[in-house]
């Protein structure tokens, strides 16, 4: 079958098989267009089809394993589409009508059955058939919530490579902040032994939040958290650190406010080595004049260690 550029291009991206600039470049395209997002789902459709019907060449047999046997969803919906052909396989050596030609079977043989059996018959066979297209619908609605989201993250690596490059590239500076408001921690120059990350009140719940990285090399010796208030009502702050478990790693007492950028800021540094790759949430209260401890708030981060 001949294929057009485009459906050619859909199924390289499909596969893996674009460079970087260019799925950049076609992911932007079709998050921006609904017709070019719903010919992407088709072509998708027909590639898994293709599969499990075992035409695809040995190359792109081989490239639509790797790229959809390590994904749990893919392999879900591979699975879905070989049950499918195996109910099809099954209806075509069966001999089986359409659905319209069972409703007119079932009319067929009105001689043989009480009107009121003729009339639950046909309902049936119209709820099935409407079951069908209501499941297909729900399909279609899954791929493209699933497609977006596989963008997101492919975005998100690539932001992560780049910011991982520009600390290799400017190691003096301290703070990144991104066009999205997004902040990482940068390293000191070699000699120093110090990682410090600003973090905004917030927790990040899901795929499209954005997420603070903390980058900590192997000669990093402590860490340099800025919490940022929305309100300085306390003379005194305590902050703990915890796992998404809800696990204690740090605690640190006494804290005080202070004004960087005129905004007021908890500073709290502590070992490094307290603190392994992955995700961290800080919850800090404030000390009232009675002495008792109130929320001031949560901030989360991700440590990323090299």
């Amino acid at each position: 079958m001949r294929r057009t550029s485009n459906e050619i291009l859909m199924r390289r991206y499909l596969l893996g098989d674009l460079p970087q600039e260019e799925r950049v470049r076609f992911e932007g395209e079709y998050l921006a267009d609904a017709e070019l997002f719903e010919e992407l789902a088709s072509t998708e459709n027909d590639l898994v089809d293709s599969y499990v019907r075992g035409e695809l060449t040995g190359g792109e047999g081989r490239r639509f394993e790797l790229e959809y046997f390590r994904s749990p969803q893919r392999r879900e919906k591979v699975e879905f589409a070989r049950a499918l052909n195996q109910v099809s396989t099954l209806e075509q050596q069966a001999g089986r009508s359409s659905l319209w030609n069972k409703i007119g079977s079932v009319f067929s043989v009105q001689h043989r059955m009480p009107q009121w059996a003729l009339v639950a018959a046909a309902i049936v066979v119209l709820a099935s058939g409407s079951w069908l297209m209501l499941q297909n619908q729900q399909l279609r609605t899954g791929l493209q919530q699933a497609l977006a989201g596989q963008a997101d993250l492919r975005r998100e690596k690539d932001t992560l490579r780049q910011q991982i490059a520009d600390i290799e590239g400017n190691p003096k500076d301290q703070i990144l902040e991104n066009q999205q408001g997004s902040e990482v921690s940068k390293l000191n120059p070699p000699m120093g032994s110090e990682v410090t990350l600003r973090l905004t009140p917030g927790i990040a719940r899901g795929a499209g939040d954005q997420q603070k990285v903390l980058f900590l090399p192997p000669s990093a010796s402590s860490v340099h958290l800025q919490l940022i208030l929305d309100q300085d009502e306390y003379k005194i702050y305590e902050a703990v650190l915890l796992t998404p478990e809800r696990e204690e790693v740090s605690r640190g007492k006494a804290l005080q406010s202070r004004s960087i950028r005129g905004r007021p800021v908890v500073s709290w540094r502590f070992p490094a080595h307290s603190i392994r790759s992955g995700d961290y949430i800080v919850q800090l209260t404030g000390r009232t004049a009675i002495g008792s401890q109130e929320n001031v708030g949560s901030y989360s981060f991700r440590v990323l260690r090299r």
